[in-house]
């Protein structure tokens, strides 16, 4: 498969909105995960070709994400009733309680670790997160 193609897969991918997406024919495999490429492996294409195709999707922003501190469910407010905890634009103060996040049936609250304005809430409520995974981000 060439490069092209990869692209272009690549690139239906952002539009689709889905959370995560596979590919695998006969010699070529790639694995896409929140709009991002995770790996893409293929018996084709040399692994330095490889590395040319991740693309920095990354935006010019100006804050700090809050990440996942460990492995769990995340939830943008206390019930499926209630308002979410922030949404973007809103203002927050150190120590306002921004998700839940599930653990082995515990309820777990993430606080703010400074003020701000939420810019981004990249986690989907209901969806498991990794640790590390870059949550809710905060800016000035």
């Amino acid at each position: 498969m060439d490069v092209e193609k990869i692209n272009s897969i690549i690139d239906l991918f952002k539009a689709s909105g889905l959370d995560e997406m596979s590919l695998e024919l006969k010699d070529f495999k790639i694995m896409m995960k929140n709009n991002k490429l995770e790996y893409v492996t293929s018996n084709v294409i040399k692994n330095s070709d490889v590395k040319e195709l991740i693309i920095d999707d990354e935006k010019n922003t100006n804050g700090d994400w809050v990440k996942a501190p460990f492995v769990g469910t995340f939830y943008s407010s206390a019930s499926e009733n209630d308002k979410p905890y922030v949404e973007v634009g809103q203002k927050v103060s150190k120590g306002d309680v921004l998700c839940i996040l599930e653990a082995m049936k515990v309820m777990n609250e993430i606080k703010s670790d400074r003020n701000g304005t939420i810019l981004e809430i990249k986690a989907k409520n209901g969806n498991m997160v990794e640790f590390d995974e870059e949550l809710i981000l905060i800016g000035e």
